[in-house]
């Protein structure tokens, strides 16, 4: 695992960079001094190789290295003064010449110094620098785990959601368990008491079987409700009932064909006061029609001509079958709002039950309206309305 730099490191590191940088500019100002040094040095040679080339043009002595020659003392007095103006220089060469090897000798122990001090100023440096790379490599370090950190934290919190949720579903599913096992609980002990009442029933059943079985069988009893009587004061449709038969009378139809004619009617009202029509056929059936004008009143009398029965009219037995002429019309009424009239002839009695039960089965309200042989179907201003059950 790598190393974490604490935060005084980093200030350490910054004081050891402004250390380095006060050594540099020392060494800078050494070495500006060594140069200078050097420059001087280097002069006080070019004067002592003056000095040698002289000497060899006045044909003397060569000038030993170590400087430290004396000129002949019998030469003549031009060369001897001159001699010893070399002598002089050399003397005072040799002085300057120590001098520099002093010097020489210090600036050398300084450079000795100065490079010491630049190895040491360059591991420091490289230390610096190594310190400078582990502190980038820390911080990179630290951004990773801050981001590492950041992801764990968040699943972390997704991991106790989960948990939560994973939970709360143990919770419903326990009490799920619980509720079922209440549910069979009571399923139980109803089933039980079911058993037990089915037991009692059937030893109940098989007593009464018992009974029957000696009081010759049950005996059934019919019973029908009384039918309330009231006025018909809705839609009306009609039917005629004769010699086992039901035809339906179409007489809505029929006066809706006086009502399309009624204006001829009346312009000969106004005329003559009396005005007799025939209408129809529709369905075999024809309308007579007689209009009269009487104290500013109008008055119409009908009355029905119908076709033959036996020939129009639909068989009793079939007719209460599911598909017939007879439930074809019905289909076409509103069961609880329509009424169905029939109009019974006296061979039309016997049939009248059957077909009135069957209306009643589809929710019709039933009008009867009995009629003597012979008599067609007729209405009148004088008429009273069909009383239904």
């Amino acid at each position: 695992m790598r190393r974490t730099v604490p935060q005084t490191d980093f200030e350490s590191g910054q004081d050891s960079f402004l250390d380095v940088v006060s050594n540099i500019v020392g060494i800078l100002i050494i070495l500006v001094v060594i140069v200078g040094a050097q420059v001087k040095n280097g002069l006080a040679s070019h004067r002592i190789q003056e000095l040698q080339k002289t000497h060899a043009d006045l044909e003397l002595p060569e000038v030993p290295k170590h400087l430290s020659a004396v000129p002949d003392q019998n030469s003549g007095s031009a060369d001897g003064a001159d001699a010893a103006q070399l002598t002089e220089k050399l003397r005072k060469t040799q002085e300057e010449l120590a001098r520099s090897e002093e010097e020489r000798q210090k600036r050398a122990g300084l450079i000795e110094t100065i490079g010491k001090e630049t190895e040491s100023l360059s591991r420091s440096l490289a230390q610096t620098q190594h310190l400078e790379q582990e502190i980038m490599q820390a911080k990179l370090q630290k951004e990773r785990l801050d981001a590492e950190q950041t992801v764990f934290a968040q699943e972390c919190v997704e991991l106790e959601t989960r948990l939560q949720l994973i939970r709360k579903e143990m919770e419903s599913s326990t009490d799920a368990q619980e509720q079922k096992d209440r549910e069979i609980l009571l399923l139980t002990q109803e089933s039980a008491s079911l058993e037990k009442q089915i037991a009692e029933l059937e030893a109940r059943m098989k007593f009464l079987r018992e009974q029957q079985a000696q009081n010759g069988g049950p005996k059934m009893i019919e019973h029908k409700m009384t039918p309330i009587v009231h006025s018909v004061d809705s839609r009306e449709f009609h039917f005629i009932l004769d010699r086992g038969r039901v035809l339906y009378v179409p007489l809505e139809e029929l006066l809706k064909e006086y009502q399309r004619r009624s204006s001829d009617i009346a312009y000969s009202l106004m005329k003559d006061g009396r005005r007799t029509d025939v209408f129809g056929p529709y369905d075999g059936f024809r309308i007579h029609t007689e209009t009269q004008l009487r104290g500013g009143q109008i008055g119409v009398y009908w009355k029905l001509l119908p076709p033959d029965i036996e020939e129009a009219g639909e068989k009793i037995e079939d007719a209460v079958q599911p598909i017939s002429k007879f439930h074809h019309y019905l289909e076409k009424l509103q069961p609880g709002k329509d009424t169905v009239t029939f109009w019974i002839y006296p061979e039309g009695f016997a049939t009248f039950p059957q077909i009135k039960e069957d209306a009643y089965r589809l929710g019709f309200a039933i009008a009867s309206r009995p009629l003597p042989e012979g008599m067609p179907i007729a209405g009148s201003p004088e008429g009273q309305k069909s009383v239904a059950q």
